[in-house]
């Protein structure tokens, strides 16, 4: 059942022979989405897990309605809290485990979403121009596809070629947003989600089971209590309680020890990601090193050559030239290169003339 829910899901881990998205994008809006999608279907699925909630109560025929009741309406437990020398009980309600699944999946949803964007603008632009060059095995008829990028190339693209840099990096921005987003949410549906979990969490480090048990219990409790109330023989409304087991927060709570880690990770690795971008950006020799790196030949590209190919600086001939480097065999990169400086400075030449 596991492995046909996740069937359409599995396009979008699979290798593609060109990569519009880098490794740090992939983590966040496929791999990110991946985790959360099979959470939601862990918890929503009974067949491999308990019953998300098992009650105790006097009236063994009454039991499907006290469960019922006692999971819509919410359980909760009794907590000690001393104020001033003084301990006093509160009851503090359990209703967060009837949005676990919901919460998940919005967060994938969430979590998609820049990549949806960046496919829906970028519009199969590498695709096209790539072609089958990205193969290691350069195809025997491949002149033709390798003279359209070129002519490409040559054509003043500058300003189309911004806002395709412009709208990646947006997409970067998002990706960082949309991470302190799914925080929140966290946050959200459990109190003072990332002060009050952190020991736990920190637990899981020093390789203490018990103190995570005894830790992760108290956000995530797995007895609780339920009032309800029925009509008795002459009709008088009974309050009554039950005692009830919230065996699914066993997995809540691994669950939500793996989202805490997994999304400061991703805020950590996000925030790196749009530094790094930023002083590419504002680096013309830093974008020029790049371009070299991608290309594969016992002689370098020349300083001359490169600007001529990106028309002196601009980041969005730099970019659309940096994803060919990337998807293109590295052989066919270069000659692609020499052939658009050289072409470009003819043209240079006869305008002179």
């Amino acid at each position: 059942m596991v492995v046909t829910i996740l069937k359409p899901f599995g396009s979008m881990l699979k290798v593609k022979t060109v990569n519009i998205y880098d490794q740090v994008f992939v983590i966040h809006t496929k791999l990110t989405v991946y985790i959360l999608i099979i959470f939601s279907i862990f918890v929503s699925t009974e067949k491999y897990f308990a019953k998300p909630i098992n009650c105790i109560t006097g009236d063994a025929t009454k039991l499907l309605y006290v469960e019922a009741i006692c999971w819509l309406q919410g359980a909760f437990i009794n907590r000690n809290v001393t104020e001033n020398g003084n301990v006093s009980q509160i009851v503090e309600y359990q209703k967060y485990y009837q949005w676990v699944t919901i919460v998940l999946v919005l967060q994938a949803f969430f979590s998609y979403v820049p990549a949806y964007l960046w496919k829906n603008w970028e519009r199969g632009r590498m695709v096209k121009l790539c072609g089958q060059l990205g193969s290691s095995v350069i195809p025997t008829d491949y002149e033709k596809e390798k003279n359209q990028i070129v002519g490409y190339l040559r054509i003043d693209n500058r300003r189309v070629h911004c806002a395709y840099v412009s709208h990646f990096v947006l997409c970067e921005v998002l990706n960082l947003l949309i991470v302190l987003l799914n925080m929140n949410i966290l946050n959200n549906i459990v109190s003072q989600f990332w002060i009050r979990y952190w020991p736990v969490v920190s637990s899981i480090f020093k390789k203490d089971g018990d103190s995570f048990s005894k830790l992760s219990s108290e956000l995530f409790p797995k007895l609780v209590k339920c009032t309800y109330s029925l009509y008795g023989p002459s009709g008088t409304l009974q309050n009554r309680d039950a005692l009830c087991l919230l065996s699914l927060n066993i997995l809540n709570e691994k669950i939500f020890a793996f989202l805490y880690i997994w999304f400061i990770f991703l805020f950590v690795l996000s925030t790196w990601n749009l530094i790094a971008r930023c002083i590419i950006l504002v680096s013309p020799c830093l974008r020029l090193k790049m371009i070299r790196s991608l290309v594969m030949s016992s002689q370098p590209l020349t300083q001359r050559q490169l600007n001529i190919v990106l028309r002196g600086d601009n980041i969005g001939d730099w970019f659309v030239l940096f994803l060919l480097g990337r998807n293109l065999n590295p052989f066919v990169f270069r000659e692609i290169l020499d052939e658009v400086a050289s072409g470009k400075e003819d043209e240079n030449v006869i305008n002179l003339k």
